[in-house]
């Protein structure tokens, strides 16, 4: 007997980092997609990148971005905020600038042809526009300082309000509308506005899978689609500028999932890291 699927969706379901990794994981074309109606910009050949940004200094907190995307010298970030506080602004600018110094070697010239671009996708209003882009420019002329850096904030919420009211649904509105749905029939009704049949198909199958199956994630399963993340990547150089703090990062992994109790086994399996190692860091910690 198939388990009957309850239409009724947590409106956060899409904006959550695991459930999004889970749904996008395995369709980066679509991801693709999606990137591109919403920025501007298409990726011909994007691939995975590890998610992990070196720790430079010591103490330094062990920062993870959300989903990276890549191609050539275009770098896509893509964060995914459910609620507003204080430090996330600086937090998502800390991320962009690390990911462009990182992706630059020491010793070589600033590469004017490198694009690191950072997609909020935001589930709280702040201001009066569905999607704003931000550089950095002056005050006064309103010349731009650096074009390689660039940041766009989506937000869902005006969107969706937009999307049932707007005479032109412009496509950066659709999957606003999309991230912001409530119930499975919504994203039915969206989704055959901006995908094929097929695409569509896909996209659902996998988001029936997840509430069957993974509807309450686990950390230690989102390490899991972590790892997948680092091991997907095609281009041996696309992890060197992310190789730096590798060690540190695994072990601040590690602590934090034995403060929340989750079994010498799980981590294990989540990390790659051996019992005897991960009860050696236990002990420290005690």
């Amino acid at each position: 007997m198939n388990k009957i699927i309850d239409n009724n969706l947590d409106t956060s379901l899409l904006v959550n980092d695991v459930i999004f990794k889970s749904l996008f994981i395995d369709n980066i074309d679509i991801l693709n997609k999606i990137v591109k109606d919403i920025t501007g910009y298409n990726l011909d050949n994007p691939s995975l990148v590890c998610n992990e940004l070196p720790i430079k200094r010591k103490n330094e907190k062990f920062k993870r971005c959300d989903f990276i995307l890549s191609d050539n010298n275009t770098i896509i970030n893509i964060e995914l905020n459910n609620n507003y506080y204080k430090s996330l602004l600086i937090k998502n600018t800390c991320y962009i600038f690390n990911l462009f110094s990182t992706n630059t070697t020491n010793g070589e010239l600033y590469n004017d042809d490198l694009e690191v671009i950072q997609l909020n996708i935001n589930n709280f209003s702040r201001f009066n526009k569905p999607i704003l882009d931000y550089r950095l420019k002056d005050t006064t002329y309103d010349n731009l300082y650096i074009n390689n850096i660039k940041i766009l904030d989506l937000d869902i919420v005006k969107c969706k309000k937009l999307y049932y009211s707007d005479g032109v649904k412009r496509n950066y509105l659709k999957w606003g509308a999309f991230f912001s749905a409530t119930t499975l029939k919504e994203i039915d009704y969206i989704l055959d506005d901006i995908l094929s049949k097929k695409e569509k198909y896909r996209i659902m199958e996998k988001l029936r899978k997840i509430i069957i199956g993974d509807e309450n994630m686990s950390e230690a399963e989102a390490l899991r689609i972590d790892d997948k993340i680092r091991k997907s990547i095609r281009k041996e150089g696309k992890e060197e500028g992310f190789n730096e703090g590798k060690e540190q990062t695994s072990i601040s992994i590690i602590k934090s999932l034995l403060e929340d109790n989750v079994s010498l086994n799980l981590i294990a399996k989540a990390t790659n890291k051996s019992i005897s190692e991960i009860e050696k860091i236990k002990r420290s910690i005690n």
